[in-house]
């Protein structure tokens, strides 16, 4: 509980400087480093909520909104975003936004500069102000005021529409710096002695803050709309017909054709945005999509900081244009096989990469994948590679000649026969306990930090152990003998006596049951679903009587998540499971 404590504490006061810093128009890291502690911050919170502080930086605003004086009031609110990495999870939240197709939904640029709100009321510009916390931001109107990209007066912003528009609106965007002026000033400063800006952001917060008209007016920044709202509300204005046209830089998907056109549509779109990306005068670091219908807003609803209708794909670090020579594929713990893009190697963020999952055969289907397409690469997190887009979506040739990618008819790694969803989002292996690599994936995920945390062990002792000892099973390791461990050439040095003492102490002494329930991947249970069932179960017997049963458990998943765990408690490896934690004597604490 101490360590908990200490990381709770580091953690917060990293954020607090951080966020002081970024306030001041200076971030000392980027978004993905902020959001990583962030999180790390909200599930420690979320699991011992007794050492929650109340100015703790998930739940306070900035230190430079401790007064609402020199602020500006957000009526509705400036949320922010909720960010994913991963463009399947990206594309999975904003199929939502599309209902039945009679929803329109936004696929934008999401410009790596400064949010602003500005405010016309009776068709004159009457104020702007930055992000701030969402609730108050801190007024920039003399500066705003000054962009020659900003229109003053609501004529002037809605000049393209017959007929004009509201005299009271909301008018929300990006206000950013373009490349070239960027590098125009720091060449300036460099020459007077002064240090170069680090990013267009840093150099446009700054800015923005400046009160002297002719510094402003110098560094030409450039306003990106993303949002118009009648004045007070969200009823959105649509403004692709408004100021000028944003494309390729915002597309409003509005189909006649319904749920799957509008998907294909939003897919296109998406594509436009990352094939043009280092084309653009401006930094984007990411794409949004979001809904504009209000029915649909207040279906999905908002917390207190983000919508549910709204959502970010963030971008990490560079992306590179691959050629797919060719794929291979990979099977998950569970055997759902995965295609895999081979390339011609290339270095993203300082490391070397010359494959990168395909996300599943639904994915690659919609987005008409041959051998010989030009793919968008990058890496997620930083560090796993991943497939962004399909740069040849409608290449000219046609693609005549050229092999589609498609799913195996046996399982790659054990022969097993494939079973096949109708949308192929899974094709799965059959046999997943008898699979070697689902096998060795399933006990690797067993051991991590999250799971129960042995530290020398690797797929390839993993490897070993399933091939050579025949062990399938959590319990199984577990019950493996000092002369067992003593055969596994993968263990050398140090390993060979630390790793079957670190297998000990787990049988000896109590053992968390909710990360004994996540090392078993049971299915659609997630970290706090797991800690949910090991609060109200003592052992796993207990937890697999209460799958079968569906007593205990009625208010956790509905009616067709309870069949899939019902059936999952009777499979075999799950049964066996549960034998050798009776005969291994396990005990358990929640």
């Amino acid at each position: 509980m101490s360590n908990v404590k200490e990381t709770m504490k580091i953690t917060f006061a990293k954020l607090n400087y951080w966020r002081k810093e970024y306030d001041k128009g200076t971030p000392v890291v980027d978004d993905q480093e902020y959001d990583q502690e962030y999180q790390i911050l909200k599930e420690l919170e979320r699991a011992h909520p007794e050492m929650t502080l109340s100015n703790s930086p998930t739940r306070t605003r900035s230190e430079s909104l401790a007064s609402v004086e020199g602020m500006v009031h957000h009526e509705p609110k400036m949320l922010s975003l909720r960010n994913t990495y991963d463009i399947e999870a990206f594309e999975q939240v904003f199929s939502k936004f599309v209902g039945d197709g009679t929803s329109p939904i936004a696929i934008q640029c999401k410009v790596d500069g400064v949010a602003v709100s500005i405010r016309y009321i009776d068709g004159e510009l009457a104020d702007a102000s930055l992000h701030g916390d969402g609730e108050y931001g801190e007024d920039v109107t003399p500066a705003v005021a000054l962009m020659p990209g900003v229109p003053k007066t609501t004529d002037r912003l809605f000049k393209l529409r017959e007929g004009g528009g509201p005299k009271n609106v909301n008018l929300r965007g990006e206000i950013y710096m373009p490349r070239s002026e960027f590098r125009r000033i720091n060449e300036e400063r460099v020459a007077e002695g002064l240090d170069p800006f680090k990013t267009p952001r840093n150099a446009t917060a700054g800015s923005i803050r400046l009160m002297d008209p002719k510094e402003v007016l110098d560094r030409r920044l450039q306003l990106f709309p993303f949002d118009l709202y009648e004045l007070g509300t969200r009823k959105t204005i649509y403004f692709h017909d408004c100021i000028h046209s944003r494309e390729p830089y915002s597309f409003v998907i509005d189909s006649p054709f319904g749920a799957r056109q509008a998907i294909s549509d939003a897919l296109v779109a998406t594509n436009s945005i990352i094939q043009r990306r280092e084309e653009l005068d401006f930094d984007i670091d990411g794409i949004v999509a979001k809904s504009l219908s209000e029915d649909m807003q207040e279906k999905l609803g908002e917390n207190n900081k983000t919508p549910n209708w709204a959502v970010a794909l963030k971008f990490s670090g560079e992306t590179k244009r691959r050629k797919l020579k060719g794929t291979g594929y990979q099977v998950s713990k569970v055997g759902k096989i995965t295609p895999v893009a081979h390339f011609n190697p290339t270095t993203l963020n300082g490391r070397t990469c010359s494959t990168a999952p395909l996300h599943n055969f639904n994915w690659t289907f919609k987005r008409n994948i041959h051998i010989g397409d030009i793919l968008a690469v990058t890496l997620a997190g930083l560090t796993i590679p991943q497939v962004l887009a399909n740069l040849d979506l409608n290449a000219k040739d046609g693609k005549v000649g050229r092999e589609r990618v498609l799913p195996p008819e046996l399982c790659p790694s054990c022969d097993s026969p494939v079973e096949i969803s109708e949308d192929y989002k899974y094709v799965r292996c059959t046999t997943p306990s008898d699979c070697d690599e689902a096998v060795v994936n399933y006990l690797d995920s067993a051991f991590t930090r999250k799971t129960l945390d042995i530290k020398g062990l690797s797929k390839t002792a993993f490897n070993e152990i399933f091939v050579r000892l025949g062990v399938r099973t959590v319990g199984g390791v577990l019950n493996l003998s000092e002369k067992d461990w003593g055969s596994i050439n993968a263990l050398t040095g140090t390993k060979r006596t630390f790793v079957p003492r670190c297998v000990q102490n787990l049988r000896d002494n109590p053992i968390s049951l909710s990360k004994y329930l996540l090392a078993l991947s049971i299915p659609h249970c997630g970290p706090v679903m797991c800690k949910t069932l090991a609060q109200r179960f003592e052992t796993l017997f207990d937890v697999k009587e209460a799958l079968l049963s569906g007593e205990g458990i009625e208010d956790l998943f509905n009616e067709k998540r309870m069949e899939v765990l019902k059936e999952y408690a009777q499979e075999d490896r799950f049964l066996k499971e549960v034998d050798y934690s009776l005969r291994l004597s396990l005990s358990f604490i929640n």
